[in-house]
């Protein structure tokens, strides 16, 4: 029984154990960063992609999940999406990608 718990505990807990680990200290300030209206107004007047567009162009692809919070931060002078991302396989990788190309 305690395997199983185990594994249970480990699902449960390791989205939330990333979600801490990408937020607390990102390093983002936020005076740099939009917040989720001005996100949507940028995408609404086309000066930046979507979220599935970024998505799309990364390869982030089935099976893997955007951690919350999707920040857009402005970095001298451009805008930039800062993702976390959870794969399939259960690792956790940090992404900033370009909001208007969504290069790397």
């Amino acid at each position: 029984m305690v395997p199983v718990m185990n594994k249970t505990l480990k699902t449960l807990l390791l989205p939330l154990t990333m979600v801490l680990m990408f937020t607390s200290g990102a390093g983002l300030s936020a005076e740099n960063c939009l917040s989720n209206r001005e996100i949507r107004q940028e995408v609404v007047d086309r000066h930046i992609l979507s979220l599935g567009q970024i998505k799309s162009r990364a390869g982030i692809g089935y099976g893997s999940k955007v951690l919350q919070p999707v920040n857009v931060c402005r970095n001298g002078g451009e805008l930039y999406y800062h993702l976390s991302i959870l794969d399939k396989s259960g690792k956790a990788y940090k992404l900033v990608l370009h909001a208007v190309t969504g290069a790397s």
